[in-house]
């Protein structure tokens, strides 16, 4: 006890010591006579107690003053000079904070709270848009990205939260059907043609599976094209962030194209010159014995894997809030061309690519035995996949277009990457597109279809080995079909959002 009241008067008193902090906050990260596993432990100790001690806010306001000063600077900074010390000071500990106190609840609600004017994901919002709009960078975009990207997964959760927060259970890893309104009535209709008398939409399905039981209560809910939004923490979040969609998605795919992800680094490639205001090399900050093309290397796959976790991250959300919210989501990205850079992030040799001898530096792990790959580029393939899985699914003007650019080719060369996670989100993309491919494609890749059926999960009177679209040509149809829904989401968004700007 009187140890923990020592170093709780020590986080009071190392608060108003700067000089101070950033070495209590990391517990002397890099000093060669810890032990890395007990820095770790002190690490976490330590934040614990400088959140506890208040820590937050304070750094908060001083993230916030150190921005507004970079800003007022920004025409006595001379060239190659980009981020303020103090901005990359506060943004290191604010990180280490907020990665150490994520199951702070209190903590979690504060990130991205919309009722405060200076709320962290809002001065990183303000952040990005300056990127846009002044083209030019005074800002550590490597820290603005990761910090973003905490914020919303402690702010709002994981996919598997909102999962069991709907109810879902995950804890059983069994394969289970997937079902929905619309295909329980068309069951149900199909049903009462032979059993007029038995079932009725007026009566309880006793004998019927619980799956259906549950859909028949969906299916006296109002469409997601008529209900509006619903009053959730992200409701908040989307209401204020709906202005500023378009260009913080278009500032965030700019900075992943110039990442250049899972691709090999050439210290010599031309800059476009649309992305010479990016420059963020000027973070780096290199030792003598780092060769500057491997850090240089190490920092864009930081980036990367940061901006594939956000852009998910709003998919997710925003798939959780509202079906609408969903779909204008993904359009902006795919109007932002995500699709095509994601396709041309993925059109490597991927195996050598997560165990590049160039990546020494990053977290290396081991997802499955004899395989020594970079964690960090693997978490960014694994987002990039679920990027375009969720971009097309359900979606035929879209999966059409992954056919048209022969995707096929790199996601049966991701099946086989020998990795679990992998191999599920390339076989979710092929079944996709199956129902597009032609009848010489099917039959010279039935393994690949056999482990479609294997692994990935089976959903209720699923037409994906259909060959409808194979006989006729339906590409006008499908354009106008994507027509007819970004009206229907514009409409959406007109009735509910008035006085955003136009979401077209």
């Amino acid at each position: 006890t009187l140890h923990y009241t020592t170093l709780h008067i020590s986080a009071h008193l190392f608060l108003n010591s700067p000089n101070f902090t950033p070495f209590w906050n990391c517990a002397g990260l890099g000093e060669p006579e810890c032990d890395k596993a007990q820095q770790q432990v002190w690490a976490k100790t330590n934040n614990q107690l400088l959140n506890y001690a208040g820590a937050y806010t304070h750094f908060l306001q001083c993230f916030h003053t150190a921005k507004c000063q970079a800003e007022s600077q920004k025409s006595q900074m001379s060239d190659g000079i980009t981020a303020d010390h103090d901005l990359r000071l506060y943004a290191n500990l604010l990180y280490m904070l907020i990665l150490h106190n994520h199951d702070d609840e209190d903590l979690t609600a504060d990130l991205v709270h919309c009722q405060q004017p200076k709320s962290l994901v809002f001065i990183l919002i303000d952040m990005l848009l300056y990127y846009n709009d002044h083209r030019t960078n005074i800002y550590p975009l490597k820290k603005v990205v990761l910090l973003f990207w905490k914020c919303l997964l402690y702010g709002f959760g994981n996919q598997k939260q909102i999962s069991h927060g709907n109810g879902v259970d995950t804890q059983n890893n069994n394969p289970v059907v997937k079902h929905s309104a619309q295909e329980y009535q068309m069951f149900s209709e199909s049903v009462k043609q032979y059993h007029q008398t038995r079932f009725s939409m007026s009566r309880a399905y006793d004998d019927l599976p619980v799956p259906f039981a549950e859909a028949r209560g969906l299916l006296r809910a109002p469409d997601d094209t008529t209900r509006g939004p619903t009053a959730t923490g992200f409701e908040g979040f989307y209401y204020l962030l709906l202005p500023h969609l378009r260009k913080v998605t278009i500032i965030l795919m700019t900075t992943l194209l110039h990442a250049k992800p899972l691709s090999t680094f050439s210290p010599d490639a031309a800059v476009p010159s649309a992305l010479d205001h990016l420059d963020i090399m000027s973070e780096i900050m290199a030792d003598d014995g780092i060769p500057s093309d491997v850090e240089r290397r190490r920092h864009f796959d930081i980036m990367s894997k940061g901006i594939s976790a956000v852009l998910v991250l709003l998919l997710v959300h925003s798939r959780a809030n509202s079906k609408m919210q969903f779909e204008h989501v993904g359009q902006v990205m795919v109007d932002a061309k995500a699709i095509l850079l994601v396709l041309k992030a993925l059109n490597n040799d991927v195996q050598a690519l997560l165990s590049s001898p160039s990546l020494l530096l990053c977290d290396l792990r081991q997802p499955e035995e004899d395989v020594r790959i970079s964690y960090c580029r693997f978490l960014t393939l694994v987002n990039l996949l679920r990027l375009l899985q969720k971009l097309t699914k359900g979606n035929h003007y879209r999966t059409q277009t992954l056919v048209t650019y022969h995707s096929q080719v790199l996601l049966k060369r991701l099946a086989r990457a020998g990795n679990e996670t992998i191999r599920l989100y390339a076989l979710k993309l092929i079944k996709t597109m199956v129902k597009f491919l032609g009848r010489r494609w099917r039959t010279s890749n039935m393994g690949l279809i056999s482990e479609v059926y294997l692994y990935v999960t089976p959903v209720f009177m699923d037409d994906w080995l259909s060959t409808t679209f194979l006989d006729t040509d339906h590409t006008k149809a499908f354009l106008r079909e994507e027509e007819e829904r970004q009206q229907q989401v514009q409409n959406w968004h007109e009735q509910w959002y008035p006085s955003s700007t136009n979401t077209k």
